[in-house]
């Protein structure tokens, strides 16, 4: 009588021969001595095929449980002495404090991994954008010194000032709402700005950048402040074009900026676009427009150049 119990899918199949190479292993070595060789060569292979995967996990290890901290510098010498000090040094200038370590105190033998275990601690208050690690033998023992950055929240930004956009200048900037400043970072700030308005005509533009305590501790309001002097205009324009054609010369009149109008980079790089797209429907398909300014004193010289190549004509 037939069994009612469901055969096994491997039963039906055709036995694979031993490989002759495994079989001459087992001859060799014996079943049990065959198995673990076999399964010290699975474990070789593993580990050679994803040294890629193991490089990465053991990489996102040490950013997660380190985030924002410069690897220390240490020696062999330093290492086993008993920490005699700990000093926190704030930098910047703005915001100081002394915070106290918890979970890291003197008369414990220093190594790199105390060293990290209280930078960490620092960083782990959220208070301080970067903490960094030294460490000197002073008489039997070891001082350790940690220089943290403090840094504050932007909850808000006033712009006094200024006549372009406020949106594009702040992109510019990198200053956002929700961001993080610190002291070092907010004369950076100003320079990115005058940079911004020196690029868009205005040479001469003056800013200043603070940040200004509110009532919540790490929260503040950057406030810039604009003063962006006179338009640096264009006093005199000519055109360097690698033809003659009387009709190429014709199209150079409606380039949109001349004398007298700002010197303003984003206008002048519309100004190229728009004629070199006019020229290529006009049947100069290769034709390329660029532009050049030439400091004059206050003034800039604006040198356009066109290189129109041949006209096609259908």
């Amino acid at each position: 009588m037939p069994s009612s119990r469901a055969r096994s899918p491997q039963s039906d199949a055709p036995q694979r021969a031993p490989s002759p190479w495994w079989s001459l292993v087992v001859w060799g070595l014996g079943v049990r001595h065959a198995a673990l060789f076999g399964c010290a060569l699975w474990c070789a292979w593993q580990l050679l095929s994803c040294p890629t995967a193991l490089a990465q996990d053991d990489e996102d290890s040490v950013v997660e449980a380190v985030p924002k901290l410069r690897p220390p510098t240490v020696t062999t010498a330093l290492d086993g002495k008993p920490v005699v000090r700990i000093e926190v040094v704030t930098e910047g200038a703005r915001w100081p404090e002394s915070p106290k370590l918890r979970n890291t105190r003197a008369g414990e033998p220093f190594s790199a991994a105390l060293g990290r275990r209280a930078a960490r601690e620092l960083s782990d208050t959220g208070r301080f954008a970067s903490v960094k690690i030294e460490a000197f033998i002073q008489g039997g023992g070891v001082v350790l010194r940690l220089r943290a950055l403090p840094r504050r929240i932007v909850t808000a930004i006033r712009v006094a000032g200024g006549a372009l956009d406020e949106e594009e200048m702040l992109g510019s900037a990198r200053l956002e709402v929700g961001g993080e400043v610190t002291a070092p970072e907010l004369p950076r700030i100003a320079s990115r700005i005058r940079a911004f308005y020196a690029r868009r005509g205005f040479g001469l533009a003056q800013v200043k950048v603070d940040a200004v305590d509110t009532d919540e501790r790490m929260q503040v309001v950057v406030r810039v402040e604009i003063e962006q002097g006179e338009a640096t205009s264009v006093v005199a324009r000519k055109f360097l074009v690698d033809g003659s054609s009387p009709q190429l010369l014709k199209e150079l009149d409606d380039y949109q900026v001349g004398q007298g109008d700002r010197a303003d980079q984003e206008l002048l790089r519309e100004a190229d676009l728009a004629l070199q797209k006019q020229l290529r429907q006009r049947g100069w398909h290769r034709a390329e427009v660029s532009h050049k300014l030439q400091k004059s004193g206050l003034s800039m010289r604006l040198l356009v150049s066109i290189k129109a190549g041949p006209l096609f004509r259908l």
